[in-house]
């Protein structure tokens, strides 16, 4: 793909990087017995590697003041962890944060003066989410999210993102979140 791109000479304004794996087949670890060394290595391979792999494969094609978007999750802030458990997803997405601290410092160093940022997108009502948010869904509950209004919530966190933005981690609102 990258190679289409530049023989076509376009540009990308954004790429949004929605890799996630959640949990393996016996759901998200709730306590240290219960890690598997391969899940958790997948789990980093996914979510945090491949983000990695693929904003340096897209970098030389992102325009000037173009935007890489990492889609994070809430539990990957180490500050705001009460709850402890799902092992694997919350230290990948810690890592996933770093990632995009460290991409915002290393590019825009090099002169590239790109935006990074971490989102979370909020609960949103997906396939994925579903085994955890059905009963939410069934009651209506409205802080869950539709899909079409969290990219709509994302695309306008994008549009208003800059260089004071880049390198934070912030939810679907733009609140900024803590590592």
């Amino acid at each position: 793909m990258v190679a289409l791109i530049k023989e076509d000479g376009g540009e990308i304004s954004a790429l949004f990087n929605c890799a996630v794996l959640l949990n393996g087949d016996k759901g998200p670890e709730r306590n240290i017995k219960s890690i598997d060394k391969e899940f958790f290595l997948d789990s980093f391979a996914i979510n945090a590697y491949g983000p990695i792999n693929t904003s340096r494969q897209i970098l030389p094609l992102l325009s000037k003041g173009g935007t890489i978007v990492n889609f994070s999750a809430r539990v990957g802030s180490i500050a705001d962890d009460e709850m402890g458990g799902w092992w694997s997803y919350r230290c990948s997405k810690s890592a996933l944060n770093h990632i995009t601290k460290l991409m915002h410092i290393e590019f825009n160093r090099r002169g590239h003066k790109a935006n990074f940022l971490s989102v979370h997108p909020g609960t949103t009502y997906t396939p994925m989410s579903s085994p955890f948010t059905q009963r939410r869904f069934e009651a209506g509950d409205e802080t869950l999210h539709s899909a079409e209004f969290t990219a709509e919530t994302i695309a306008g966190l994008v549009a208003g993102a800059n260089e004071e933005h880049s390198g934070g981690f912030f939810d679907w609102s733009g609140q900024s979140l803590p590592f």
